[in-house]
């Protein structure tokens, strides 16, 4: 019998994400379902094990979450939001190599009083492809499960400076005899804008 990695990701926690998200944070159709935040970021990571490193650039676009959820937070000054990102990276390794995925159920949960600094934490799921050879990987698909923390800068109402620490692992929930993956960790920085803040 294969041998599961103790990395490879919960499902169980995955569907309740997915249940909450499709559930309980869809948007009517119109002038609400556009973005309330539009991001562009770009950074470094460091991986692990074998210490690959990681130059991304990712959009993020994100839907502020029903009223009825807000309007509870709102008192606390929170705001939740769900967002869905895509990314590419060069991969610093030997040989070189790239990846490209989305992360398409995430949420952002921020500080937001209307002041200049809003600090935010977020969490995702998503799946990528790579060509990145020699590394605990297994193969070209994986699955990726993030979090982080970071912070708004802003420069107007709507426009911000974002800077954010992000923490990522990936594998292939056994998809692949070797399951191990990887844990990277970036650095990120890049321009917020704020459709909807008031």
């Amino acid at each position: 019998m294969k041998p599961r990695s103790p990395r490879a990701p919960s499902f169980a926690a995955t569907g309740v994400l997915a249940l909450l998200l499709v559930t309980g944070m869809a948007r009517p159709g119109g002038a609400e379902a556009l973005p309330d935040k539009i991001a562009v970021l770009t950074g470094f990571g460091q991986s692990s094990p074998l210490d690959p490193q990681l130059v991304p650039v990712m959009a993020q676009l994100q839907w502020r979450a029903p009223e009825a959820i807000n309007s509870v937070l709102g008192k606390a000054q929170l705001r939740l939001n769900w967002l869905g990102e895509a990314w590419a990276a060069g991969i610093m390794a030997s040989p070189s190599a790239f990846e490209v995925g989305v992360n398409p159920l995430g949420v952002e949960l921020a500080w937001d009083g209307g002041q200049r600094v809003v600090p935010f934490v977020q969490a995702a799921i998503g799946l990528l492809v790579t060509n990145l050879q020699g590394y605990p990987t297994g193969g070209a698909f994986q699955f990726a499960e993030t979090g982080g923390v970071g912070v708004d800068f802003f420069l107007n109402r709507t426009t911000a400076i974002s800077l954010m620490y992000r923490y990522r692992h990936m594998s292939n929930a056994g998809i692949y005899e070797d399951n191990r993956g990887l844990d990277t960790h970036y650095g990120l920085i890049g321009i917020a804008i704020h459709l909807d803040r008031h």
